[in-house]
């Protein structure tokens, strides 16, 4: 507060424009003295015994209302610019996530579903826009609180729109909420540490979950920092990451962001389980969220094509040891491959991705399948909940192409 009176003394008597504020902590003494006339000056009579300020009647100076208003003004911005840089920064965050399945003539419906699905929770502030950047389609929103990766794929859940969690690389600040025991969390945490562009900034314990929260290169910006921004290419360190000289600050790509996938993989390694991730409403005036990785050309099946990275284009049937049936319908869509599946109980859209020999799809009801290719068939393995994936034993089922 000392701080506080000494500025404005400076303010009011015109001595900040000629010694500037560095002198003014070297004139405590000068200032505490001054302190009788600076409130002389704005009219409240001043107590030297206790440090109070009592306002004059307002009776009592009717004749000096200007002056009282003029130097009020000065008092007002000098008490803005001594408010803290983060919040002098002012603004509310924005979340930008990559979305897949949303097309020109669906964007609409997207959008429409998008907010209504997210009007009740507690996390947007704003309507949610959709921003095609190349072949990539965005969501993006101002928040108002914290936002979970699981609130946004419950909006879109029993939808053809999906997070592509395989191709999601994350940037900035985020928080994981992870279910870890206590003998493995140092550990945990040093192999956070070790991750290329990934710094742990805090780690606190809420009920049974290890909080971390990560800081990684932000956006390199264009000279706009708003939801027309997303979509970008380059990224680096800089005076919005908490450290900066845990980790190198030179440009990054977006496939050399940690990934969504990366940092799951590492906690699973050491006994834990990433329960969601988190965007805090903390970290002000700034981009939060992820970009896709652009994924690569799928190729589908045919005559002039290697079995050994082909996407089986079509619809297909699969029967399952445990006796149950889906219809997976599998396609190409902006050069990745995506797969519908309908059963009697259950109906989820997913990616498919091609990995050497097999056919691995990720589907949004958090379930996992693999397909390996037999002859003109596929032997399907199934994991649900999809964290299981490939270490436990899989469901097994056979599929084949319909007519």
């Amino acid at each position: 507060m000392n701080d506080v009176l000494y500025i404005l003394n400076a303010i009011v008597l015109g001595d900040l424009r000629r010694s500037g504020p560095k002198s003014i902590k070297y004139n405590f003494l000068r200032y505490s003295i001054d302190n009788l006339q600076f409130f002389r000056r704005i009219k409240l009579r001043y107590d030297s015994n206790n440090n109070r300020r009592r306002y004059i009647p307002a009776d009592s100076c009717k004749g000096d209302r200007p002056m009282i208003r003029n130097v009020s003004h000065c008092v007002v911005a000098a008490a803005f610019l001594l408010l803290p840089v983060r919040l002098m920064a002012g603004g509310p965050p924005f979340l930008c996530l990559p979305v897949d399945g949303v097309t020109s003539e669906n964007v609409q419906a997207c959008t429409e579903l998008l907010n209504s699905k997210l009007a009740a929770r507690p996390g947007r502030l704003d309507d949610v826009k959709l921003i095609q950047r190349t072949n990539q389609w965005y969501l993006a929103f101002y928040m108002k609180n914290d936002v979970r990766l699981s609130d946004v794929k419950a909006a879109l859940e029993a939808s053809e729109f999906s997070i592509p969690r395989d191709r999601l690389h994350l940037f900035g600040h985020v928080i994981l909420e992870i279910d870890a025991r206590p003998a493995s969390r140092q550990a945990l945490l040093s192999g956070l540490e070790a991750l290329p562009h990934v710094s742990v900034e805090e780690t606190k314990t809420q009920e049974d979950l290890l909080l971390v929260t990560v800081d990684m290169p932000y956006p390199v910006g264009k000279g706009r920092r708003d939801l027309e921004s997303v979509g970008w290419d380059t990224f680096r360190r800089n005076g919005l990451n908490s450290n900066q000289s845990t980790k190198p600050s030179t440009p990054v790509t977006r496939r050399q962001l940690p990934s969504y996938e990366t940092i799951r993989e590492l906690v699973s390694k050491h006994n834990a389980g990433l329960k969601d991730i988190r965007w805090s409403t903390r970290y002000v005036c700034r981009p939060h969220g992820g970009v896709a990785e652009p994924g690569p050309a799928a190729r589908e099946v045919g005559p002039n094509n290697s079995t050994e990275a082909a996407l089986p284009v079509g619809k297909w049937n699969v029967e399952f040891t445990n006796g149950v049936t889906e219809v997976c319908d599998v396609f190409n869509f902006d050069g990745g491959g995506h797969a519908t599946v309908d059963e009697p109980q259950r109906t989820s859209r997913g990616t498919v991705v091609v990995n050497g020999g097999s056919v691995v799809m990720t589907f949004n009801d958090d379930r996992v399948e693999r397909w390996i290719p037999v002859g003109k068939r596929f032997v399907v393995e199934h994991w649900f909940p999809g964290s299981r994936f490939p270490t436990a034993t899989p469901i097994l089922g056979i599929a084949e192409l319909t007519p």
